[in-house]
């Protein structure tokens, strides 16, 4: 301490001069940013470590809510929801669906009226546009899923079709749930049932 008040005696009046004060002015900026810049990494890092594990706790709770999600489709959902398909010729979506744990899944390929007790148990009636009931209907499959549209109207009633001619605004169409191409990806079917099998369901 004596040896700098020495020297500071020493140097004094170039310590005072133009020189002097720029150096030991940049000298008490770089000694303050310096002292700063520590005082705010010692306040920062623990908000970053805060952060990122929020962020961590975040994705965590989202991955177990997903997880969640995944698994709420019990196995009694699957075996008490009936599915009935009408359709004038073999189909493999039905055995697909039977294949995914939806075993109360059967194909039906002549209605003979509404009241038919296949159409009374299912929950899901997929119904193909052509060639079924041309007997009851003129206009088949649409008529048939018109009808079992206005008579019970909790069940989930989906048209599908291969052709790809027909009326865009037969009333029909904004009657039903749904409609699908009868070349329509496996899986598209299988979400419908998955959708509206948890709707039917929900409130049990």
């Amino acid at each position: 301490m004596d040896s700098v008040i020495t020297w500071v005696g020493n140097n004094y009046q170039w310590l005072f001069s133009g020189a002097g004060i720029v150096i030991i002015g940049w000298l008490i900026g770089w000694l303050w940013k310096r002292k700063k810049s520590e005082a705010s990494h010692t306040t920062i890092a623990p908000l970053m470590q805060q952060k990122q594990e929020v962020v961590v706790n975040v994705g965590t709770d989202k991955d177990t809510k997903a997880s969640k999600t995944t698994t709420t489709q019990p196995a009694d959902i699957k075996a008490k929801t009936h599915i009935l398909f009408i359709d004038d010729e073999d189909f493999t979506v039905v055995k697909l669906l039977k294949n995914a744990g939806w075993t109360n899944t059967k194909l039906k390929r002549k209605i003979s009226n509404v009241d038919d007790p296949a159409i009374i148990d299912a929950h899901i009636i997929f119904v193909d546009i052509v060639g079924v009931c041309g007997d009851l209907f003129k206009d088949e499959g649409l008529g048939l899923a018109r009808a079992l549209k206005e008579k019970y109207p909790d069940k989930r009633i989906i048209i599908y079709s291969g052709e790809t001619q027909g009326d865009r605004f037969d009333r029909t169409l904004r009657m039903v749930d749904e409609c699908l191409p009868k070349n329509a990806e496996f899986y598209q079917f299988l979400s419908l049932v998955d959708q509206f099998a948890n709707e039917i369901w929900k409130n049990d």
